[in-house]
């Protein structure tokens, strides 16, 4: 009996019963909102069952031939395991589960039915239940997996056929400088169409450029834009006055002169040119520009393959066959770069004479197909990148800039033989602004040395110490009255956390998988950071009755043994030190004067006495995140000391930082 033939017993079965459904769109830009229409399908048919609904599943723009980018089936099993309010999954097709065969689909079904679920599809028209019903789906499944492959062949040698007529053009993006020109035929110019870069378009007539529509919304993505007819060309031809001259300065800049992207990248952003996007240039974007062959008047397609059962190539199409590994665990397919016989060329004859220098030109045309074959060459190595074996940032993730929060990062400049290792600001590199207080760096060497020497002194100050750790142990032991409210309270804190990260997993897709990651880093790092507070105050209600003067004398005994070791650790292992007892690491950029504050964890003061300071270490600090900023409860750290450090630049001599700690204010 079919899903659609059910009779009212059979339809009884359902009723009540909880269920998720799951909806899969291969392309967001598609205007029947299928998403939108899948919805409606399944909440019709589950209302005629009554059924009870918990959830939706919608993934927008994802492929469902890939197994290993389907983060809405993981989805899916997570809240099963984790909260058991359903018992079925319903979406329209098994299509809409997956296009990746028998395999994925029996693995997906076999891991809902050990948590007692089921799969509905009633799309499908197959019966629910009796003899062969696992073959059916089986076949259904292959037969999705058979559908995805002919759509591959036949779009991959429609596209390739379109590319040779002209009808499709080269590019997927309209470069900097330049519109979009449609024809009827080569002859006859119909109007162009202006990539505004933020969502929309303009259509424009040839060759006066008067406003005839706008296409798209401000913010959005491509759907709404203008639909080529079938019969069209189209060409690129120069664009905006502005941006045609500053393309042409990119290219002498860079092949006449022989500057690099980033020196480019500083020029422009110095002279307040800004961005294709807004903004300030980068060197990639500097490097995007003059590496372009369009602006020489070639055309270059099918240069890289990431299909997955088809590439485009003259004629037949190129035959793809993935490794088991990618086809079941990547999350997309890596492009590879083709063969220089595989390419595809043509011409842009209203860029022929785009750069306004025959010569410039032709220099830009021999320097772009030298860099191509050094990529083509197996055996070419990057002169600029030589082999250095990786050196240890002992303060990366927590040295941080006061101009904006955000963590340094290691790099290393110099000779091959004598590289210099720094600290850097990561928007010397995204901005390339002249002058800026970001494009400052620090000496890595004295600054560790100088931070560590501190520490050390901070650790064996006992006299200074003792007191302090006494009170802190005795008003932690008089205040387990209320340990049970404030872990009562961090407990709730947590699930709300959780339960925010995951409703931004579940909105995730490739598209705003970049703009979540940011909010999603500072969820991980403040879960963490309630994690280990959790953690310190049950270690703390566990060891309730204790001798304060037997605790502190423990602390001291592994303070010291630190003080003494630390300089003689594996430099993994003093990073995670760093990490437990850095309470803030803060440079200002102008200056680059750093303030520094340390503190100890109440896990160090209740943890047993025969467990070693640095395992300590070691396992808190790997599960927190030294990335995001949190703020740890105070109440659960004895601040250890704080001070600056300043660097010294003696004449004819080595670069050196000096740290000194401030007195504590009397109490």
């Amino acid at each position: 009996m079919s899903y659609r033939n059910k009779t009212k017993d059979e339809k009884d079965q359902y009723a009540g019963a909880g269920y998720v459904t799951l909806s899969r769109v291969s392309d967001s830009a598609e205007e029947q909102d299928s998403d939108a229409a899948q919805l409606k399908y399944n909440k019709q048919w589950a209302d005629e069952h009554r059924m009870v609904w918990v959830h939706d599943y919608v993934m927008n723009n994802l492929s469902g031939s890939l197994p290993g980018n389907r983060s809405d089936l993981q989805d899916i099993l997570k809240r099963a395991d984790e909260k058991h309010d359903f018992q079925y999954v319903l979406a329209q097709r098994i299509d809409r589960i997956t296009r990746g065969g028998t395999d994925h689909f029996s693995w997906f079904v076999h891991e809902l039915r050990k948590r007692g679920i089921r799969v509905l599809h009633p799309g499908d028209g197959l019966p629910s239940s009796g003899p062969f019903v696992g073959t059916l789906r089986a076949l259904t499944a292959d037969a999705a997996k058979a559908q995805a492959m002919s759509i591959s062949q036949r779009s991959a040698q429609g596209s390739q056929f379109a590319l040779e007529l002209r009808h499709v053009s080269p590019h997927s993006h309209t470069p900097y400088g330049t519109y979009r020109l449609y024809c009827r035929d080569e002859k006859t110019p119909l109007f162009v169409i202006k990539d505004m870069r933020d969502g929309r378009q303009q259509k424009l007539s040839w060759p006066d450029l008067g406003l005839i529509d706008t296409y798209g919304d401000m913010g959005g993505n491509a759907k709404g834009h203008y639909r080529k007819q079938k019969s069209e060309l189209v060409f690129l031809v120069p664009g905006e006055e502005e941006e045609h001259r500053i393309v042409i300065l990119i290219f002498r800049l860079h092949y006449i002169e022989g500057y690099a992207g980033r020196r480019i990248a500083a020029l422009l952003n110095e002279k307040g040119i800004p961005a294709p996007r807004g903004g300030t240039w980068s060197p990639r974007q500097v490097e995007s520009i003059y590496e372009n062959e369009d602006y020489t008047g070639i055309a270059f397609a099918n240069r890289h393959k990431s299909g997955i059962y088809h590439a485009r190539q003259s004629g037949r199409p190129m035959e793809l066959e993935l490794d088991d590994r990618t086809a079941t665990t990547a999350v997309r397919v890596r492009p590879e770069l083709r063969p220089k016989e595989e390419w595809f060329q043509t011409t842009e004859p209203y860029l022929i004479n785009y750069l306004d220098d025959d010569k410039l030109r032709q220099i830009a045309i021999a320097q772009q197909a030298r860099s191509w074959d050094r990529r083509l060459d197996p055996t070419w190595e990057r002169k600029n990148k030589p082999s250095r074996p990786k050196s240890p940032y002992l303060l990366s993730g927590l040295l941080t800039a006061k101009q904006d929060g955000e963590a340094l990062v290691g790099t290393s400049s110099g000779r091959a033989d004598h590289p210099v290792r720094l600290y850097r600001h990561k928007r010397a590199v995204r901005e390339c602004r002249g002058g800026s207080v970001y494009n400052r760096v620090l000496n890595a060497e004295p600054l560790e040395r100088a931070v560590l020497a501190v520490l050390q002194e901070i650790l064996l100050d006992w006299p200074e110490l003792e007191p302090r750790l006494l009170a802190h142990v005795r008003h932690q032991i008089t205040a387990g009255s209320q340990q049970d409210a404030q872990l009562q309270a961090k407990c709730q804190q947590r699930a709300k956390v959780r339960e925010q990260l995951l409703l931004y997993v579940r909105m995730l897709t490739p598209k705003t998988k970049i703009e979540l990651a940011p909010e999603i880093s500072r969820l991980e790092a403040e879960r963490d950071t309630l994690d280990a507070e959790i953690e310190m105050i049950e270690k703390m209600q566990t060891a309730a009755p204790v001798d304060p003067q037997a605790t502190v004398a423990a602390v001291k005994r592994r303070l010291e043994h630190l003080a003494d070791s630390i300089r003689s650790l594996p430099p993994n292992v003093i990073q995670q030190v760093l990490a437990a007892l850095t309470a803030s690491l803060v440079v200002n950029m102008e200056t680059k004067e750093v303030d520094f504050a340390f503190h100890l964890p109440s896990w160090a003061v209740w943890a047993p006495e025969e467990t070693d300071f640095m395992q300590l270490c070691l396992r808190t600090s790997s599960e927190s995140s030294t990335e995001a900023h949190t703020h740890p409860d105070n109440g659960l750290f004895l601040p250890l000391g704080h001070g600056n450090c300043t660097y010294a630049y003696p004449r004819h001599q080595s670069v050196t930082c000096h740290c000194r700690r401030q007195a504590r204010r009397a109490a």
